[in-house]
Order: structure tokens, then sequence, then C-alpha cells
């Protein structure tokens, strides 16, 4: 009997590959015979989310950097790499021969959607965020169907192509029912403080690391009214901020990663985080008021923009704060986690 293969594609974030997992444990759940392949990078990030996966029935790395952008002597490695992973992918879809191919964006995806296009093999590009990155652009006229997650996306591209979709949350309803004692128990913290909890994405973020740290530096009065669950990303951040902690006496769960947060969002009573999709939803699907730094950079805004649409569609949960206004005037987000804490019953 002929295997059924589906093939997931997602890399270098964990905004992209948590989502393309929780697709993937969906369509097993539903499609117990299915045989799922799943092509990624080689990056550190990419490899720690998925060679344990077991829903993962073949995983492949590819080795496909960012485009360099001004880093003219790149180029010719670049190149190199994206010709090599075109062969690469089309070795593996021409072998197993999948009935389709789910990607969630990113440069990993070109190659796979490019060689599935030649094979004629039907193709899914979900975009996560309000403005699509450069590869869903790039890819947005030969994709069979492109599925997005905010309507607002819907102007960036072939509205023929468009099909509104759910963010691949992976939570389930019952993860709501978890009460506050149970949450807060589990981690061993006391009902009585007040819970804060930093979110800087799977990669981490140095500047809320550091922002959080100044807080607390700044205010020794709430030393023994706060806890704090603190997800440092994939950074060098974990050691050094359990030191901090307990130097401060300050109940604290410190970890780098983490798939099941589920406790860790129904015990919190603030968030701060940075402006991913998959982050903004979570926190809306377990209602939580937080306050959010989306990230800048010279090359992307898209966080920004996230925020602005998360906002619109739940206003009184979310605060955003411009990462440079921030940068110029760190009182007013100090003075916006203590309002928020005292709001908190």
């Amino acid at each position: 009997m002929k295997k059924h293969y589906v093939c997931y594609v997602a890399g270098r974030s964990g905004g992209h590959i948590v989502p393309a997992l929780t697709l993937a444990n969906q369509y097993k759940k539903n499609n117990p015979d299915a045989h799922i392949i799943f092509i990624s990078t080689n990056t550190a990030v990419d490899k720690s989310l998925t060679d344990q996966e077991q829903v993962i029935d073949r995983n492949i790395h590819i080795s496909l950097n960012n485009v360099p952008g001004k880093k003219l002597y790149r180029y010719p490695h670049f190149f190199y790499q994206l010709c090599t992973s075109v062969f690469k992918s089309f070795y593996y879809l021409v072998r197993f021969r999948p009935t389709k191919i789910i990607a969630m964006g990113g440069y990993i995806s070109i190659p796979v959607i490019f060689v599935a296009w030649i094979l004629r093999i039907p193709t899914e590009l979900f975009e996560l965020n309000v403005v699509p990155g450069k590869a869903t652009l790039f890819l947005k006229k030969i994709v069979s169907r492109i599925l997005i997650c905010f309507s607002e996306a819907k102007q960036y591209l072939p509205t023929d192509k468009c099909f509104s979709a759910s963010y691949p949350i992976r939570f389930s309803e019952t993860s709501k029912t978890i009460s506050r004692q149970e949450a807060l128990a589990s981690m061993t913290f006391l009902s009585a403080r007040k819970t804060i909890m930093i979110l800087g994405g799977s990669q981490g973020s140095q500047f809320i690391n550091n922002l959080i740290k100044k807080w607390i530096s700044e205010h020794p009065e709430y030393h023994n009214q706060i806890q704090v669950i603190h997800q440092t990303g994939l950074l060098n951040d974990k050691f050094d901020l359990e030191d901090f902690y307990i130097e401060r006496k300050i109940p604290a769960f410190v970890f780098d990663y983490c798939n099941e947060l589920e406790y860790c969002y129904r015990a919190a009573d603030l968030i701060i985080c940075r402006a991913g999709a998959g982050t903004l939803f979570e926190i809306n699907f377990f209602e939580k008021p937080f306050i959010t730094i989306p990230l800048q950079t010279a090359s992307t805004a898209h966080q920004g923009y996230n925020a602005q649409a998360m906002a619109q569609k739940i206003p009184t949960l979310c605060t955003i704060y411009n990462q440079n206004e921030i940068e110029n005037n760190q009182t007013v987000l100090f003075n916006s986690i203590l309002s928020q804490l005292q709001k908190q019953k």
C-alpha cells in the first residue's frame, strides 16, 4: 500500500515552527495513517524544536541563510545554498511525493514551494502576520492557496487565493479550565503575590530581559510582592536571570524554551512580551492583560502591525509601547507595569 505523505515547511523561528508542528499534530490526529515530513533549516533553534518531535516521521534540515542584504560578499555563498536547497527539495519531494505542502513562510519556503510548483504538488502558505514577509510576497503567484490569520493581510495578496484561517493554537480548550491555584502550585508560587510573565520568543529578547532587571532593581519595595515566569529564549541569559531572582529572593520560574506553557499562562497576572503573531494569539486565547514592545529592526517592523491589529480586537487587554520610545523614557513603561499590577485582584 502506498504511503500517504504530507510535508510541512518552517524554519529559523519558533513563531514559524510551533504553528507548523501544531498543524502537523492536528492532521496526524485526524489522519493516523499519514506520514509527516518536516523541512526546516539546520540552525540550533530548528533542531531543538523539531529533532525530538514525535509527530515527524522524516525530519529534513536544509542549510539556507537569509538574504545577505547589503553584504555583497556573502551572495556567492547564499546562491550556493539556494541552489543546493532546490536540489535537496527536489530529491525529497520526488522520493516521497507528498499530497500537499504546508509552509509557514520564511526563506526556507522558497525552494520547497518552487520545486512543488514544478512537480504540480498543491501548496498552502500560511501568512501569520498582518504584513506578509518577503518570502510570502515572492511566492504569492505560484502557491495554490494563502491562509491568512489577520484579515488585514488580504490587501497585500491575491484576493482569489486568500482564505481566512484561525491561528494554529497549540493549546486545547481544556487548558482554560486549569485553575489559578493549580497553575501557581505547579511552580511552587504563592497566591498572595502578583505573577509577571516575560516572553521574549523562542530566541529570547535581550532588550526585554534588561528592562525587567532594571525595573526590579529600581523597585526593591516590590520584591516581596511579585513572582516571575521568565522565558529567556535560546540566549545565554537563563543562569544569569536565575541568580538575579535568587539574590533578590523573588520566586521565579526561568527557562529557555517550553512548549507546554498553559500553566504559565493561567498563573500570569500580567504578561510582558514581543508581538510575534503566536504570542499575541496565545495571550488572546487565555484572555490575559499584556504589555507588548514590538520588535523593530532595520529590515522588519511587522510586529508593530501585529500589535495594532490585536489591540483593535482586545483593546482592554493590550498596551503597546514603541521600543525606541522606551529606550528614551523607561519610566513610562515602569509606571505602566505598576499600574497594571495594581489593577489585578
